[in-house]
Parts: C-alpha cells; structure tokens; sequence
C-alpha cells in the first residue's frame, strides 16, 4: 500500500505549487519590479487659449510625461520633466500650440508606464468676446477633509477655477515644522483628498495664496517662516500658475466686462460660479 502524505508534507508541497504558479504567470512583474505611483494631482494649471501646463507627484524620482491629443484631430503635443526628490517628487509640464476653444485628451505617464488618463477645453480665443463660467474656492483645511464640494463644484461645469487661498493650513491643530519638508508634508496630506483631486484633474485651476500657506494672520515681513513656506508653495501651487498671474482686461475693445457672482465667502458651505455678461449686476453674496 503507498504511503499517504503527512500533513506537514501536503502543506509544503501546496505551498511549492503555489509558488511555481506565482513565477510562471508574473514572471515580468517579478523582473521590472513595481513602477513609480502618482501619489497627487494631475492638477491642470495656467490654462489659455492655446497652452497648458499640467502638474503632478510620484512617490518616488521618476520622468513625468504628457501627451495631449485634440479631439477629432490627428497628431499629439508632449512634454516631459523630471520629478525628483529636490523638489518633493513634484514636477510640471507646459504644452504649447493647441487650439482656442476645443477639446483635448490628455494621458500621464510615469517612467513610461501610463497613469492617468483625461481631459480638458482651451480658452476661447484671446480678445474674442465670448461667454464663460468659473467656480471659485478657498480655505482648504485637511481638518475638514472629505472636501465634497468639490464634487458639486466639479458637475457645474466651470472653464475654469480660481483657489483663492488658504489652500492648505500650515498653522491647524499640529503647527507644521518651520522646515521646506514641514510644509511639504502638509500639502500631501491636504491634497490626498479625492474630491479635491478628482476636481483639480479636470478643471483648469489658478491659485493664489493667503495667510494659512504660511501662519494664521501672517504679515509680510513678520516672520521668519516665509522662505520655507515660499518653497513648498512654488512646489505645489506657484509651478503651475502663470508667469504673470492676473492681468484684468476687457473682454471687448467696446464695453467692459461685467461680473455676477452668486456665492457664498467659503468653498464648504457653497460653490460659487460667475458668469462674463455686459450688464453690471451686485453680488448676491
């Protein structure tokens, strides 16, 4: 009569299948090992109407690239930077020539390997009066995270929008390190959130700063932690804004642009979106 297997024997044996099985259907995992992870964004930046430039994150030193495709249309634009560890793992890319006013795709790829699939518009073309909507937002305090406005800003639909500060808290209930990696680590930490991504991923975004990047009523010249705080905000918000920020000009050589804004003053409690009309019009606000 054979000998039956001892339990132990059994175990060892499944265990040694398992293995070889393991071997035999990755064995291409195994040699490439696990490729770098957008941890943060893409955040789509500094829109016009023919350019953008579209910031992201690895967790680990990688080459970041951006391939941009318009709807319709053969042909791609690309560029690429490196995200190292000197700046936090974060980088941003500008494409240029695209097309006032049309669709694009937009696919990210880290060390090759795509990660991220999207899309975004253009801006109408430059001095051409046209219609358009924004959403503004602010006071983003990872205290308060899930952020699900953002959601209900994100299905109104805006061409674009502005963060008007306060985008992080430096100075919530654990006082970040007066050290450029402080204050990066409270950027990861805030912008994690999945609302907030999900958003930043598909609406052109400008950002601007305010107090809270640094410390609670902070005045220029007050304190010793701006060069820190500067650092990490040109790391996460400053790389992808516009050289030049803001430039106000009319929308038409004719009549000046009007605003209306029905708003509340804080990103938790409302969305707010306003709309270019030639009618001036109070804030509801």
């Amino acid at each position: 009569m054979p000998r039956l297997p001892t339990r132990g024997g059994t175990i060892r044996f499944a265990l040694l299948r398992l293995a070889l099985l393991v071997f035999l259907v990755a064995p291409s995992a195994w040699a490439q090992g696990v490729g770098p992870a957008l941890t943060h964004g893409p955040i789509l930046g500094a829109v016009t109407d023919n350019s953008i430039r579209i910031w992201g994150r690895a967790d680990v030193a990688a080459s970041m690239d951006v391939v941009v495709e318009q709807v319709g249309v053969p042909g791609t634009v690309q560029a690429s930077t490196a995200l190292a560890a000197s700046s936090d793992f974060t980088g941003t890319v500008e494409l240029l020539g695209l097309e006032p006013g049309s669709d694009y795709g937009y696919r990210v790829l880290l060390d090759a390997q795509q990660v991220f699939e999207g899309s975004f518009r253009t801006l109408p073309l430059q001095d051409t009066p046209s219609s358009f909507s924004f959403a503004f937002a602010s006071d983003v305090h990872a205290n308060f995270a899930p952020f699900t406005t953002f959601d209900a800003l994100a299905a109104t639909g805006p061409d674009f929008l502005i963060l008007g500060g306060d985008n992080i808290y430096a100075d919530s209930f654990v006082v970040v390190e007066n050290t450029q990696a402080g204050y990066e680590e409270r950027y990861r930490q805030t912008w994690v959130d999945p609302s907030f991504r999900a958003a930043l991923r598909a609406i052109p975004t400008f950002m601007i700063w305010d107090d809270h990047e640094l410390f609670g009523d902070w005045y220029p010249g007050l304190d010793t932690r701006y060069s820190n705080a500067r650092a990490a905000f040109d790391e996460y918000q400053g790389s992808h804004n516009p050289d030049r920020l803001l430039q106000v000009r009319s929308t038409s050589a004719s009549r000046p642009a009007r605003w209306i804004s029905s708003c509340s003053t804080r990103a938790h409690t409302a969305v707010r979106t306003m709309k270019s009309t030639g009618h001036p019009s109070p804030c509801s606000a």
